[in-house]
């Protein structure tokens, strides 16, 4: 009898101990799935407030869009000039757009103030145009003005047009040339490789030119989009630029989608490189 109590004992001893573990296991379990929800519902908060975020910026942004087509159009209606310049309202710094909850600062730019990059193949077609001659390092300044930047596509494969510097190539170099101050920097092979980024072929501009076969080479290989570039960032993937040539030159660039629109207005216009036998000033 004694011995039947003491089997009965540890029997209800194990039993209690199994529903024990079971009942820790249970919680584990939950707390595990509590857990995993919980960081799926902060996900799906903070992924929702980051787009409220971005959509919210983004209709500011189109908002203030509308807000300086109101202010140009107010500001030419005023004014008697003739002309755009930079003595006009709006060409103020950090205009100021408010709204409710707090306030958005822009600044409008003359877009014809700088170096249109997709504008680099073109080539003068005037009568005085200086870029039909064979590559060589040491073209002079060439005249750029709204006279003779009447242009043309080159979309010639003639290996002989593909040696000759277009307008673009020169203008592009002497902005490098007179903004960049790392003299290891070759101005002309960057303007080259600038071209060969836009145009069409895989023939490279002259001996600088860098085409597909120089970018697969490449430890993380890509390919040139021969088209038109869409943000002027892209120059710090094209062949020959580096972070502090790109900073230095920034300013002065611009990306148009017409190439042919290459006029500079010379009344906005603040390039350190463009004196007055450049840009027509």
């Amino acid at each position: 009898m004694n011995i039947r109590n003491k089997i009965s004992q540890k029997a209800g001893k194990f039993q209690r101990g199994a529903v024990l573990l079971t009942v820790l296991l249970v919680v584990v379990f939950l707390s595990l799935i509590l857990l995993d929800i919980g960081k799926n519902v902060q996900y799906q908060s903070t992924l929702n407030r980051n787009l409220l975020q971005r959509d919210q910026g983004y209709e500011y942004l189109i908002g203030m869009e509308e807000l300086a087509k109101i202010y140009l159009k107010k500001a030419f209606d005023n004014t008697k000039d003739d002309n755009v310049n930079l003595s006009q309202p709006w060409a103020k710094k950090n205009i100021q757009f408010p709204f409710d909850g707090g306030s958005m600062s822009g600044v409008i730019r003359d877009m014809q103030s700088c170096f249109n990059l997709n504008s680099i193949a073109m080539i003068d077609t005037s009568t005085n145009a200086t870029n039909n001659s064979p590559r060589n390092s040491n073209q002079g300044p060439v005249t750029f003005s709204a006279n003779n930047a009447n242009a043309t596509t080159n979309a010639s494969q003639d290996p002989d047009e593909q040696n000759k510097i277009t307008i673009g190539e020169q203008l592009l170099t002497l902005l490098i040339e007179k903004s960049v101050d790392n003299t290891d920097v070759q101005a002309s092979a960057i303007a080259a490789a600038v071209r060969d980024w836009i145009d069409k072929d895989s023939t490279p501009s002259g001996p600088d030119g860098a085409e597909d076969s120089f970018y697969q080479g490449l430890q993380t290989p890509y390919l040139p989009p021969n088209g038109p570039i869409a943000h002027v960032s892209e120059l710090r993937v094209i062949k020959g630029v580096d972070p502090m040539s790109y900073a230095q030159i920034r300013s002065d660039l611009c990306v148009l989608p017409d190439s042919e629109e290459n006029k500079i207005n010379v009344n906005t216009i603040t390039f350190r490189w463009c004196e007055s036998d450049v840009c027509g000033a």
